[in-house]
């Protein structure tokens, strides 16, 4: 390192090296002089010393002088030196002032926008910290508000006297459409303009979503710096951070509300199969997701090319008028008039959305009037890419529906559209169930006056034949006597088929009485068979017994149970070829006492197998069609087995013949026959 030295240093320094050289010339002088020209050199040598010493004088008091204006100048420059340090020194105080001032608003702002309920102070707080380090005149906040598509002025400071209560005019998008690129990125723009203040617009964001500006007008002390746009930016910054996690918050309630919704729609189906009640339901949590005041479905009529509104609507205002038919729960659109949205939605199957009905060219202005609203959706509903209607929301007040609404409304409709339609196919089912009922009551009533009606004259005729057969009117000749048998058969066979008649309307109506009773089956089946015995021994069929020993008892009705039994054996016995086999046997299986009736006949197709214990079927084989019956007793044979708390099925193979199982409950051992009394059983 190369040591430095003051002024006064190098000058003494100078004026000792002068003198030094003076005396060292002058001794030089006098031993060189003194022995070569004896005196006069000593003279000339003095007078040489002399002068030189002058010199020396004359250099010291040069350089003496030199010394004194350097000092001067030092002290100059040192003044100059200090005060400008200590301009430096005070600039760099007022830096870390105006930096720890900024420190404490960023801490400050940023400890507010922690606390997600503290909105109005956080901006109020920023907006004042924004005119005390900015110097400036004015700060203005602007929300973006997605209901009205523009900037609303949430605060202003200061607040200007004699200024209008009303808030300003929404700020669109159009207004800031020259620095809209820019802003959307982040950037802070920074305006001067000759003829106004200078002006910062600063903007709030969130992935890449422009959420609101920051404003600040008119610096007081010049311009705004760079320095002022980068305070800006970390103070905003806090405010972005704080409004995008609020927008993700309220974004993240509202999913949470509309799945509450489509839930609350999708449980109506199971709740309410009736169609009005479910319209009413439906309309309800619509109304209740979308804080809407009218609500309800226009479903289209095809025979008259309408939508119509049905009952149940939420909030329709109620006539002025009721001897008026066209009220307004009751309004019809035309899906090809061209003025209404419904119409429109209904034809493009678009969702459509109105700010104010009342207002806008698209709308039926006679419909907004009708129904009171100003806000309006109206979204399609599409059932299997067929629309069969629209759903209608409207609002009292303009602007409260957006995207959001639409999107929601949309999603309510196309998970109400296919409950709407399973309702309405509901009721027509029921209206259709309720008819059929109807006509088979009517049906039922029907048949059982002519059986009654038939049953009286045939029994007169049956009368007379057995006494003309019995020949107590007289003699007959062969032919009138097998002429008389034939008729005496029919008359049998028409009696047959009324009382199977009488039976199976008694059954439908309910009106058969069964008189339980302790029965042992065995015995009911012995009988049984010693009935049909000479039955099977005319159509050349073995006709067998099989019982297991001890079978328990069962509380049946004997009549109706012999009456399954004779049904199954008859018709055993007329399916089975001459020299085939019936067998009938009993066991018991569990709690239930097993009756089976096993022929060896042609057998029954799978496929008809379902359908041989419905009322008047008859199996499509040629040797069944062969075999005359009404197709009624099968049917009869289930519906008393089923009055008694069994069940009958059957299994067949074809060419291998069937068997006809019945199962009836056995008697609980705590009951006795003596303590069950007759009682009337209904069927369902």
């Amino acid at each position: 390192m190369t040591r430095r030295y003051p002024f006064g240093f190098h000058t003494n320094l100078l004026a000792s090296i002068a003198v030094t050289s003076v005396a060292f010339l002058s001794s030089a002088a006098c031993v060189f002089f003194r022995p070569a020209a004896g005196g006069w050199g000593l003279v000339w040598s003095a007078g040489f010393a002399v002068g030189m010493g002058g010199l020396a004088y004359a250099a010291l008091w040069f350089v003496e002088k030199r010394g004194a204006e350097q000092k001067g100048e030092s002290k100059e420059n040192l003044a100059h030196l200090l005060s400008s340090t200590s301009q430096e020194l005070t600039l760099t105080n007022l830096r870390l002032i105006k930096r720890v001032r900024e420190l404490r608003a960023l801490y400050d702002v940023a400890s507010l926008a922690m606390a997600a309920d503290r909105t109005d102070e956080l901006v109020t707080r920023t907006l004042g910290h924004v005119l005390d380090l900015l110097d400036a005149g004015r700060a203005e906040f602007w929300l973006w508000d997605e209901r009205q598509s523009a900037f609303l002025q949430h605060q202003a400071f200061p607040v200007q006297e004699g200024a209008s209560q009303s808030p300003p005019s929404p700020m669109t998008q159009q207004v800031i459409e020259p620095w809209l690129a820019r802003l959307s990125s982040g950037e802070t723009i920074r305006m001067e303009k000759e003829d106004a203040a200078s002006q910062l617009l600063c903007p709030l964001t969130g992935e890449g979503n422009l959420l609101g500006l920051l404003i600040v007008k008119g610096k007081k002390s010049g311009i705004f710096e760079d320095e002022d746009l980068r305070t800006l930016s970390l103070l905003s910054r806090h405010l972005s951070d704080f409004f995008w996690n609020m927008k993700l918050r309220v974004e993240k309630d509202q999913r949470l509300r509309d799945l509450t919704a489509l839930q609350d729609v999708a449980s109506v189906l199971s709740s309410e199969p009736g169609f009005s009640a479910t319209i009413a339901k439906i309309t309800h949590i619509a109304a209740k997701a979308l804080e809407a005041d009218i609500c309800a479905f226009l479903l289209y009529d095809e025979k008259n090319h309408e939508l119509v509104t049905q009952p149940g609507a939420y909030g329709l205002p109620k006539a002025e008028r009721p001897e008026k038919p066209e009220e307004p729960h009751l309004y019809k659109v035309r899906v090809d008039d061209p003025i209404t949205s419904s119409g429109r939605v209904f034809l493009t199957n678009e969702p459509f959305l109105s700010a104010d009905g009342q207002n806008d060219y698209r709308v039926n202005p006679r419909t907004a009037l009708l129904w009171g609203f100003r806000s309006l959706m109206v979204a399609p509903l599409n059932v299997e890419n067929r629309c069969i209607g629209v759903l209608r929301v409207g609002h009292r007040k303009p602007n409260v529906f957006t995207q959001d609404h639409l999107r929601l409304a949309t999603l309510i409709a196309e998970e109400a559209s296919v409950i709407v339609q399973n309702a309405r196919l509901y009721e027509q089912v029921q209206a259709s169930v309720h008819e059929l009922k109807r006509l088979n009551n009517v049906k039922t009533e029907f048949i059982s006056m002519v059986s009654h009606e038939l049953l009286t004259p045939l029994t007169t005729v049956k009368g007379f034949v057995s006494v003309i057969l019995s020949k107590d009117a007289g003699s007959l000749t062969e032919q009138q006597e097998k002429f008389l048998t034939l008729v005496n058969q029919s008359v049998d066979r028409l009696v047959l088929l009324i009382d199977d008649l009488l039976d199976i309307s008694r059954i439908e109506s309910g009106r058969v009485k069964i008189q339980p009773a302790s029965l042992k089956i065995d015995d009911l089946l012995r009988q049984a068979v010693a009935d049909h015995s000479s039955m099977a021994e005319k159509n050349k069929i073995a006709l067998e017994s099989r019982f297991e020993d001890a079978i328990p008892a069962v509380i049946a009705d004997p009549h109706r149970i012999r009456q399954v039994v004779d049904n199954l054996l008859t018709n055993a016995i007329k399916y089975t070829p001459k020299g085939g086999k019936v067998l009938l046997s009993a066991r018991g299986s569990g709690e239930e006492i097993i009756v089976s009736i096993r022929d060896t006949g042609a057998g029954i197709p799978e496929s008809e197998r379902e359908r041989i214990f419905e009322k008047f079927y008859r199996m499509k084989q040629t040797y069944a069609h062969s075999v005359r019956g009404t197709g009624l007793g099968l049917a009869i044979c289930k519906s008393l087995v089923e009055l008694h708390g069994g069940r009958i099925w059957v299994d067949s193979k074809l060419g291998q013949g069937s068997d006809f199982q019945f199962a009836l409950p056995i008697q609980p051992r705590t009951e006795t026959p003596e303590s069950k009394s007759p009682k009337e059983v209904k069927s369902g």
